[in-house]
């Protein structure tokens, strides 16, 4: 089962897609009529990370979105903080997330 959190005016089921480099993508879609809502997580390709790791983008359109993740146990954040202008990187926590 999908896990669904609130963002914003939304309720929203996650799912996991990748970039084109192979790094995760955090995506969230209304569950009403699996619209797109938000792309979570940004690409920050100048990283190496890990295969369930990702950059969240808390900034602009996105503001609030890694305080709703890590609340519902989507997301942890490492014990090394790596911090970019445009993304905090992750865990991915959540099974259904995980490869």
């Amino acid at each position: 089962m999908k896990k669904v959190i609130k963002f914003r005016d939304w309720e929203c089921k996650l799912s996991r897609s990748e970039f084109g480099n192979k790094v995760a993508c955090i995506v969230l879609s209304d569950v009403n009529d699996e619209q797109p809502v938000a792309k979570a997580s940004v690409n920050l390709p100048c990283y190496r990370i890990g295969k369930n790791q990702t950059f969240i983008k808390d900034v602009r359109e996105n503001e609030g979105i890694l305080k709703e993740l890590i609340d519902n146990g989507i997301v942890a954040l490492p014990e090394e903080l790596l911090y970019d202008d445009e993304g905090t990187l992750v865990d991915i926590i959540e099974p259904s997330l995980m490869i």
